[in-house]
């Protein structure tokens, strides 16, 4: 099963950015550019703008210069993003959890997955960092190694972070971060003892990962974006010139490498009825 793959692929459908496996890389960076292995769903670096070695293909432009540095933007307090088959639900008492002790938690929620695998992933004061676009995206897009890869637009960093992605069947998750509560471990649960500041969870037989814990340091990198570089426009008519992209519009949202995914992560096969006509 490519679970990794999977995951991968329902949170770009749901937010049009490319999720990380394992958070806590140090890659990718704003500013480096490769491609995606098809099989892991990996981001493969090949190299960075920033990096003295890519200054022969951009003469007399210093990106060393502040005004081509990432922006860095402000803080949300929590980002949650699931999947289209997710829905969310109140937190509700169990056998196990008195909700009362979590009142203080700041992050806290149930979700349930229908119809297949579905993904969710939980942000805790997130950050974006980006190029700056108008001054730069622009000169990037007529660099010809560019054109060959994918590059990083923006990343999204965090102190903490959890993702779920569920099994095929009915499946839900409970989650809280930040509060104090004895909480024990039966069955289907993820942590058990006491739970001081970091994540309690309530899982089904799906893959959760989790790390970090709010207020501190931005570890994490569950999310960047990737750009690759559009096309020209072709014009058939020698009176109406191509229309001129400017800007952001020279670039669009990089292709993923695959095509259509069954729920373990595989190449979902389409199947041909050869007894249909082909005409």
């Amino acid at each position: 099963m490519l679970l990794q793959r999977k995951y991968v692929d329902l949170i770009q459908r749901a937010e049009s950015k490319w999720a990380n496996w394992e958070p806590s890389r140090k890659q990718p960076n704003v500013g480096d550019y490769g491609s995606v292995n098809k099989i892991t769903a990996e981001f493969e670096w090949k190299g960075s703008i920033y990096d003295d070695d890519f200054a022969q293909h951009i003469p007399g432009l210093n990106l060393k210069d502040d005004k081509y540095k990432p922006d860095i933007g402000g803080r949300d307090e929590v980002n949650v993003i699931k999947s289209t088959s997710v829905r969310q639900l109140e937190l509700s008492a169990t056998p196990e959890l008195d909700i009362s002790q979590l009142a203080d938690a700041p992050v806290k929620g149930s979700w349930q997955f229908r119809r297949g695998r579905g993904a969710i992933l939980v942000m805790i004061q997130p950050r974006i960092t980006s190029l700056p676009k108008d001054i730069l995206l622009d000169k990037l897009s007529k660099i010809p190694i560019l054109r060959d890869y994918f590059l990083v637009t923006a990343v999204v960093q965090c102190p903490a972070y959890a993702f779920y992605l569920s099994d095929k069947e009915n499946d839900k998750v409970s989650l809280a971060l930040g509060a104090k509560v004895p909480v024990p471990a039966p069955p289907g649960v993820g942590t058990g003892g006491e739970f001081d500041g970091g994540w309690w969870t309530h899982t089904g037989s799906g893959v959760w990962k989790q790390g970090g814990q709010k207020g501190g340091e931005d570890n994490f990198t569950p999310l960047f974006t990737l750009k690759q570089v559009r096309k020209p426009f072709l014009s058939f008519r020698r009176d109406s010139p191509p229309p001129v992209r400017e800007k952001d519009d020279l670039w669009r949202n990089a292709d993923e490498p695959w095509g259509p995914l069954d729920d373990d992560g595989e190449d979902d096969e389409i199947v041909v009825d050869d007894d249909i006509p082909d005409w």
